[in-house]
């Protein structure tokens, strides 16, 4: 099912060229009220304690941190801060601390509603204004700024009512907001500067949970924020610690250590866990793609032929095996199929191996006999990526040497400054919409944070713009087709599969919609008995 706000909604509001509502194809024009997930109503347990394994706590409950990048810190987060916008358990986006919005014919004005009566963490009552300065932190962080640059202006007519005002329409804008945007305090944020969210006393937020204890990194406690304005949570203390091998939480799950896992169940565990009685297995769409990726600024990946070179060169099949056990989801450009906007044209773009024209191109561009060196972070599954990598590559003339770099010195050398000829990893989307995947990989803006390869093309930053303003959902993914074409034609960089992706809990001490799981919003978590 592809998220869609636009998709039964805006093809019908267009039409009427009245105020739209989007959150419900039934209604008519004028404010619209989104439903809000449902939370079982099964009465709490206050003893029990909740205990969730993750690959990393948050560095920080800073939301606007430069440090706050990763898929973890974000729905770390998730528990102690509100977004505008959220999804409910069939995906659709709906409103969270917004009660009620209106579009503008011309889709550039949003007014908004906000529920009246919440408060933050520490009493404060949260107001527009407090909404307005979120947004405009938001829009002055710089990796996620490029996202919210149609947002010209902020009105906040009232302590409850704000309104956008945007340059052009944005179609990706409400499900941006549904992962980014928390609100934060204004008078908290503004007084303790770059304190805030850097201990547990610094949080403060508007969301279902508070933090008691903070070891960044390492551990987090939360306890319910009973005065939550959607109602107190049925869980009412959650202790969320990292364990940094996948093997080890799986087996802490098993033997009940803990209660969820929040990240995919490594693919060759899967059968494992299917066979385990007291564990429930969820299948949520994949946000995770590996890919490799090409220094386009200089070297000889800057000229086109050598990249398309590689594409011709490797084996989809094989490495889709070697990565997911099978399980993942070839793709043949940047994008999940379910994704907003996405086209799904996979199957008509995709090329098979071709071991000749490989080596005529890479012949062609100078370069037969040559030594290249991948530069990639020290992982398990990419030193295995890579040892495929140097057979795959050999067959057509070239010697991959590897380069297994340390995380920072990776971020630093290749991600930051492209200190690198190829290399091979893997990136994880923060939404599910297509202008995340190809804004942060192809636009020239963001080279240096998410453009790896250093690609820079007028005509790309045109189209994904084109894509992004583009309401009509139809009309949308022609627009990503366009992209698409270019792509093929510049192939910065090779994805080649999306992991099979799930969650994992106990079934005898949780209850969770399947709908909501992926969310990883505790607040939607009840205990089984």
């Amino acid at each position: 099912m592809k998220r869609h706000l636009f998709k039964s909604v805006l093809a019908i509001a267009l039409a009427l060229s009245t105020v739209f509502s989007l959150a419900s194809c039934g209604g008519g024009g004028g404010e619209t009220s989104g439903s809000q997930p449902s939370v079982s109503g099964q009465g709490a347990n206050e003893d029990r304690v909740m205990k969730v394994a993750v690959t990393s706590c948050p560095l920080d409950f800073n939301p606007y941190s430069s440090k706050a990048g990763s898929v973890y810190n974000i729905y770390g987060k998730t528990q102690v801060y509100d977004t505008l916008f959220t999804h409910d358990a069939e995906g659709n986006i709906v409103p969270s601390i917004v009660e009620s919005y209106e579009l503008s014919p011309d889709n550039l004005v949003i007014t908004m509603k906000l529920h009246q009566g919440v408060k933050f963490s520490n009493g404060d009552e949260f107001t527009s204004e407090d909404a307005k300065f979120s947004i405009e932190t938001c829009k002055a962080t710089k990796s996620i700024a490029v996202y919210f640059s149609e947002i010209e202006s902020i009105d906040t007519p009232d302590p409850y009512t704000l309104v956008f005002h945007l340059s052009t329409p944005n179609a990706a804008l409400f499900e941006n907001l549904t992962v980014y945007g928390q609100m934060i305090s204004k008078q908290a944020y503004e007084e303790l500067g770059d304190k805030f969210g850097m201990t547990a006393e610094s949080v403060i937020g508007t969301g279902p949970y508070t933090i008691t204890e903070f070891t960044p990194e390492q551990s987090v406690t939360y306890v319910a924020n009973e005065n939550y304005f959607k109602g107190a949570p049925n869980i009412k203390k959650v202790e969320v610690k990292t364990v940094v091998n996948d093997e080890s939480a799986i087996i802490a799950l098993q033997t009940g250590e803990f209660d969820y896992f929040m990240r995919s169940v490594p693919a060759i565990s899967v059968d494992t866990i299917k066979a385990d009685p007291n564990l429930e297995l969820v299948n949520i769409a994949s946000r995770k793609v590996y890919y490799m990726c090409f220094n386009c600024e200089n070297g000889p990946f800057s000229d086109p032929n050598m990249r398309k070179a590689v594409s011709l060169a490797i084996n989809r099949e094989d490495l889709n095996i070697m990565i997911t056990e099978g399980l993942g989801t070839i793709v043949y450009y940047p994008g999940y199929p379910t994704n907003i906007g996405n086209p799904d044209v996979n199957a008509q773009v995709a090329y098979q191996q071709n071991i000749e024209e490989a080596k005529r191109l890479v012949k062609e561009a100078g370069y037969e006999g040559a030594t290249i060196t991948a530069s990639m972070e020290n992982d398990t599954i990419l030193q295995q990526f890579a040892t495929a990598l140097q057979s795959q590559l050999s067959a057509i003339g070239l010697n991959l040497s590897v380069d297994m770099m340390e995380y920072t010195a990776f971020m630093e050398d290749v991600f930051t400054n492209g200190n690198y000829e190829m290399t091979a990893s893997f990136n994880t989307a923060k939404t599910g919409d297509m202008d995340y995947v190809w804004t942060n990989w192809m636009d020239s803006s963001k080279v240096g944070s998410g453009n790896t390869a250093r690609y820079v093309s007028p005509e790309m930053d045109r189209l994904i713009q084109a894509a992004r303003q583009e309401m009509d959902p139809k009309a949308r993914e022609e627009a990503y087709k366009a992209c698409v074409s270019l792509y093929l034609e510049d192939m910065p960089l090779i994805p080649v599969t999306y992991e099979y992706s799930s969650r994992v809990y106990n079934k005898n001490t949780l209850s969770i919609d399947t709908g909501l799981v992926e969310q990883d919003n505790f607040f939607y978590f009840s205990w089984a008995n």
